[in-house]
């Protein structure tokens, strides 16, 4: 009896807002505590909501006085990739688990300002699921303003 496996990904994605509940805003610097824990709020909000990337930066822009457009930005492109990033991989592991062999691919947005490191990790192709990718991470974003995105299917 074969088993069909049926995944849906979208922006409402309860594993992307579980990781930016818990871990948002860890790299961001220059900032105390208590901001921290308010700029995660936000962006768990804007995760659970399916904000984008410039609704996100004017919304920790209004709250935030000390933060410019540019670095609201980078914070919510940053923010809002790793959290889908970990809950496409995490949801991609859960599914293997259950006995169904996956593999991962690196997506650059392809309009030519990606890094090395990211050209680097798209021409890896597709790997197994558990592997790291050339740049030395396991998902993207590999680097901060990182857009890509990580894709994964059934095992060839």
């Amino acid at each position: 009896l074969a088993a069909e496996l049926v995944a849906a990904f979208d922006l409402n994605n309860p594993l992307a807002v579980e990781y930016a509940e818990r871990q948002a805003a860890e790299l961001v610097r220059k900032i105390n505590e208590t901001t921290r824990e308010e700029l995660r709020a936000i962006i768990a909000k804007g995760t659970e909501e399916g904000w984008s990337y410039s609704k996100l930066a004017r919304v920790m822009r209004r709250k935030f006085d000390e933060f410019s457009t540019t670095r609201a930005h980078l914070i919510a492109v940053t923010e809002l990739g790793n959290a889908y990033s970990h809950g496409t991989l995490t949801a991609a592991r859960q599914v293997q688990d259950e006995g169904i062999d996956l593999e991962k691919s690196w997506l650059t947005v392809g309009d030519g300002r990606e890094s090395d490191e990211c050209l680097a990790n798209a021409r890896a192709g597709w790997i197994p699921l558990n592997d790291i990718f050339p740049g030395g991470v396991e998902r993207p974003l590999q680097h901060p303003r990182c857009r890509c995105s990580l894709l994964t299917r059934r095992a060839a």
